[in-house]
């Protein structure tokens, strides 16, 4: 009888250690899913972020041939973008006037695109030149920022005005502080840089980002006060 009770006793012991053996692995089981569960979900988060990261980025790609304004340590330059790649992009050859410009390797620029939404902003550096055919390759922007046309104040009342560009004059279409498009009389060529005179004296220079029959749009090179269009009623250039 005393073998009996013993083996019995033996037997509950063994199936508590068993059991308790079987909590633990369905406890560690359980675990390990759960952090197998919070590392694909925080995978497939990350992946997500890069995807609508890389979107918005392609998104804010300037267009082939977008016009461009460089600004370098050396000056201020026109140009235009060639083509986006993974990791760099090209621009045709910086030019000051008429004149090609050689920027150096690993000079800095801030560079300016235009772009039917507004103009695109941002960041680069100079990684190498190419001779034949003559481009600029520059360091693919981290981020690029967008200044879209209708966060600027405009003025509507400025709207028919002639105004000196260049050496011809214009009719004002259209007049916000960051730029104009207006319809003229003389050949304005996409990229080139013109001394507008504004409706109330106010010389100031500015970019051709894209041009349509004998009408332009121009980028100007600093924010004006389209406030003082309203008060001051100077005589048109």
């Amino acid at each position: 009888a005393r073998r009996s009770n013993r083996a019995r006793v033996l037997a509950r012991r063994s199936e508590r250690s068993s059991k308790g053996r079987r909590r633990v692995i369905q406890d560690l089981v359980s675990l390990s899913l759960f952090f197998a569960a919070g590392a694909a979900l925080s995978f497939v988060i990350a992946w997500l972020l890069l995807r609508a990261s890389e979107a918005r980025r392609d998104r804010l790609t300037p267009a082939p041939n977008a016009v461009l304004r460089i600004r370098a340590d050396s000056g201020t330059f026109r140009s235009h973008f060639l083509q986006a790649g993974k990791s760099v992009w090209s621009l045709g050859v910086p030019m000051l006037r008429d004149d090609y410009v050689a920027l150096r390797v690993g000079e800095n620029l801030v560079v300016e695109a235009g772009d039917p939404r507004g103009v695109l902003i941002f960041r680069t550096q100079v990684v190498a030149r190419q001779t034949q055919p003559q481009c600029l390759f520059v360091k693919r922007p981290l981020r690029v920022s967008l200044s879209e046309r209708r966060t600027h104040a405009r003025c509507p009342k400025a709207a028919g005005a002639v105004v000196r560009l260049g050496a011809g004059e214009a009719h004002l279409l259209d007049l916000s502080s960051g730029g104009a498009r207006v319809d003229c009389s003389q050949m304005a060529y996409k990229g080139s840089r013109m001394e507008m005179k504004l409706p109330w004296g106010e010389s100031v220079y500015a970019w051709v980002l894209e041009t349509e029959g004998s009408q332009a749009r121009l980028r100007f090179e600093d924010l004006v006060d389209v406030r003082r269009a309203k008060r001051e009623a100077a005589p048109a250039a």
